[in-house]
């Protein structure tokens, strides 16, 4: 597929402005000792000269020394041109822009209020970097670096998206991945998986999952080998890339997906469900908290900060399996303490119509 990279450049450019000394008069005609004139032309400086001098510096300090009310006003100037570079991105995942939108993103939002409570505190450099950028608010990252070490980096508001079933998402990208509920028949098929004892062994211990008819489970957590109190909950299908995890108090939904009868992959961090492609002609894929969109040989991404950017995407075989590969390049972002770009990129197992993330893939459990 076709791709393409972009990034700007913007050069600041300092002027110097000489400034001459007209030439002094010629000295009349005197009469006086010759002492006297040399003691006139060895006299030292005038003390107003010196005094005039001193005082420059202290006249360039305060005119570069800012004010609270200047910082909270870059911070604002920040979030506003972040606001109006986001009109592309919004074009692209067909969210209407709202006057309710633009408050959350440029004042209410809590990862907003957040922002304007810590952007006056950095550095002058980190926030004039940010500015400067097309979306200052996904340069936030790269400016950090260009700024004394240990500065602390600017947690920042998301793409905003519209209220979904009376609450409001962490960002307009994740309405693109809602998926249909599954039917009475799907959902009977589902649970006829489940009876039996599954497994899922990983680096830091074992999780059993014992599951009687219906979906009923019990857990039982294995560390440094002693089991920890069993706990009980339900298995609840809800879509074809998410389910539900019902406890006696709470509910939580996870993501999943069946790469056989005995290959269940369960994960709750849900910026790694599986996406749904069809034929792969046509499709949004989650990509982290980001979303690349194919149709035919155009491949775009929009981040979870709103910048639209050009991708390059392919399908590809290796060992055995196909895979969706996917790279763009985030503007500013550097490898760290470079200044060479790095590029994003993502490599999703091919699962039927389903793509599946590789974190993912590594949250299986096994029927035993």
């Amino acid at each position: 597929m076709r791709g393409m990279l972009s990034s700007g450049l913007i050069i600041l450019g300092i002027g110097l402005v000489g400034c001459g000394k007209k030439e002094p008069a010629p000295a009349p005609a005197t009469t006086e000792a010759p002492a006297a004139t040399a003691a006139a032309t060895t006299a030292p400086a005038e003390p107003a000269d010196t005094a005039e001098a001193a005082a420059e510096p202290d006249t360039v300090q305060a005119a570069v020394e800012e004010t609270e009310e200047d910082k909270v006003a870059q911070c604002q100037r920040i979030l506003e041109k972040g606001w109006k570079a986001l009109a592309p991105a919004y074009a692209k995942i067909g969210v209407e822009v709202t006057d309710e939108l633009k408050k959350e993103y440029t004042e209410s939002g809590y990862q907003t209020r957040q922002f304007l409570e810590k952007c006056p505190t950095v550095s002058k450099a980190y926030r004039d970097c940010m500015e400067a950028a097309d979306n200052p608010i996904e340069n936030a990252d790269p400016c950090r670096q260009s700024v004394s070490k240990g500065e602390p980096q600017l947690g920042r508001p998301p793409i905003p998206g519209p209220k979904v079933d009376g609450r409001t998402p962490g960002s307009a990208l994740s309405h693109l991945f809602k998926r249909p509920q599954l039917g009475a028949d799907a959902k009977s098929a589902f649970l006829a998986k489940l009876p039996g004892t599954w497994v899922n062994e990983g680096p830091f211990g074992k999780t059993t999952w014992t599951i009687t008819p219906g979906g009923h489970v019990t857990e039982v957590v294995s560390r440094d080998g002693k089991d920890r109190e069993p706990k009980t909950f339900d298995i609840v299908p809800e879509t074809d890339t998410t389910l539900t995890i019902r406890y006696e108090h709470n509910d939580q939904t996870r993501a999943f997906h069946w790469v056989s009868d005995t290959e269940l992959l369960v994960e709750g961090n849900l910026m790694w469900t599986p996406s749904f492609m069809g034929d792969g002609t046509r499709f949004v894929a989650l990509l982290d908290f980001d979303a690349v969109f194919v149709d035919g040989d155009s491949c775009e991404v929009v981040t979870h900060y709103g910048s639209l950017l050009p991708a390059t995407c392919a399908f590809a075989e290796r060992d055995g399996k196909r895979y969706f590969d996917v790279s763009y390049q985030v503007p500013g972002k550097v490898r760290w303490g470079t200044t060479e770009p790095e590029p994003t990129t993502h490599s999703l197992l091919v699962s039927g119509e389903i793509l599946v993330p590789q974190k993912l893939l590594d949250k299986g459990f096994t029927k035993q």
